[in-house]
């Protein structure tokens, strides 16, 4: 099985004594794991924004990009996904939201979501009109189309 060889560093700085590295659970893993500084009760039905309290400086070439672990799911939690680029130097967020239509509690320490780093393609981006669009197969259908029976 081929294996990526790609190695980078990824810089971490911590700005307060409450923040917590991104760590990864096993070796393996594909994402670090990120948990919150501090707890809190997120309101039911709402969008919540934590603070990591952490800054990255990710590799000029690639980005980060956060996604919720699937264990907070189970509790009634969505962590919205989001991209990190690599010259952004601001404290990294999530944006939780409160599923359940009570409030619910979280812990200082818990992971709630995890970060990949990954590569930026090089993508060059060419005008041309619609008629020099090849067509597919496919053509517009989208949204559950590949899903319908005949």
């Amino acid at each position: 099985m081929p294996t990526c060889d790609t190695s980078v560093e990824l810089r971490v700085a911590c700005l307060t004594t409450r923040a917590w590295m991104p760590r990864k659970g096993y070796a393996t893993d594909a994402g670090f794991d990120l948990a919150i500084p501090e707890e809190h009760a997120l309101p039911p039905g709402t969008l919540y924004r934590i603070d990591l309290e952490i800054v990255l400086q990710i590799p000029h070439g690639w980005y980060g990009q956060i996604f919720g672990r699937s264990s907070v799911f189970q509790r009634g939690l969505s962590v919205h996904p989001g991209v990190i680029d690599a010259d952004y130097r601001g404290s990294v967020q999530l944006l939780v939201e409160n599923r359940r239509q009570q409030p619910l509690h979280v812990e200082a320490g818990e992971r709630l979501a995890q970060l990949l780093i990954l590569p930026v393609p090089r993508v060059a981006l060419r005008r041309v009109s619609p008629e020099e669009i090849e067509p597919t197969r496919r053509g517009a259908g989208g949204f559950g189309s590949t899903g319908r029976r005949a």
